[in-house]
């Protein structure tokens, strides 16, 4: 059994909606202390319409400057380098999983170590089940939005209700909310009426609502409590571990998460040093494709 000689504490972590100053992105922390490093690499999501070729050449700088010997990123636990092969190349790609799959090329092992949606609703359920109607509105909302984003067609209430309860719902948990419950719980928190023809859209019309913000409203809160009870304590759980293991560790997470867990990362590893200019270098996932 090995021991953990670095410990973190959990009251130092901070909400997003509190960080005053949130640190530009991408940028690398480098943290060094008793012959270890810490690369933490927050990065800019390579999502479409957004790309971040700056993101990866920070990831190749750290290849060509570090000796890395294990990898952690913010895809969830339960994916696999594998789910993504057909992203490899692609101008969206993934940058999280681009880490580890250059990482594997080298013999360099890695761990995914983001909390999944299963995760994040028994998470914040298991800190208080009054949090459960949250939780469910929160889902509800989201997978309509999904669902009309995917197929072009309005998801009804009775659809996205029995939709959360199969993916989510355990035997110990109070009884869901129905659709007149559902409905008046919505009209109570947001002061206008949700119906089977309004619901797929709210989402699209309150873009808003998908900040964390801890006083917020429900969707904003969930967020916050999504980060905070799940995915920021199993992501520094997942750093830790790594750092008690290993001499060079490279992490890859989106840099909002950074400013959530700065506070925590300090207090154990110290101040580190950081970086923002890269330079221009090439994909090393547009090689694989061929």
């Amino acid at each position: 059994m090995i021991k953990m000689k670095y410990n973190f504490n959990l009251e130092l972590l901070n909400d997003y909606s509190d960080v005053k100053h949130h640190i530009k992105s991408p940028m690398l922390a480098v943290f060094e202390f008793d012959d270890k490093k810490l690369l933490y690499l927050g990065t800019k999501h390579n999502l479409k319409g957004s790309r971040s070729p700056k993101t990866f050449y920070a990831i190749n700088y750290c290849f060509d400057n570090f000796d890395i010997d294990f990898i952690v990123t913010e895809c969830a636990h339960s994916n696999k380098l594998i789910n993504y092969k057909n992203t490899f190349g692609a101008p969206d790609m993934n940058e999280l999983i681009y880490a580890p799959l250059l990482g594997s090329q080298r013999k360099i092992k890695y761990a995914f170590i983001d909390s999944d949606e299963k995760d994040w609703f028994k998470d914040v359920v298991a800190v208080n089940k009054e949090n459960i109607k949250m939780m469910q509105a929160f889902f509800m909302l989201n997978d309509a939005y999904k669902y009309k984003q995917a197929f072009g067609k309005n998801f009804s209430i009775q659809n996205a209700i029995d939709n959360v309860v199969y993916k989510f719902w355990e035997k110990t948990y109070p009884d869901p909310m129905n659709k007149q419950e559902f409905q008046r719980f919505f009209k109570q928190e947001f002061g206008f009426g949700v119906f089977d023809k309004n619901l797929s859209d709210i989402l699209m019309k309150n873009p808003d609502w998908n900040e964390p913000n801890i006083s917020g409203n429900i969707i904003n809160k969930a967020w916050s409590y999504i980060n905070i009870y799940s995915r920021d304590i199993r992501m520094l759980k997942g750093i830790f571990n790594a750092v008690n293991k290993y001499k060079c560790v490279l992490v890859t997470i989106g840099a909002g998460h950074f400013d959530n867990q700065r506070r925590v990362l300090e207090q154990a590893f110290g101040k580190p040093t950081f970086f923002y200019n890269f330079p221009k270098s090439i994909r090393q996932d547009t090689k694989i494709q061929k």
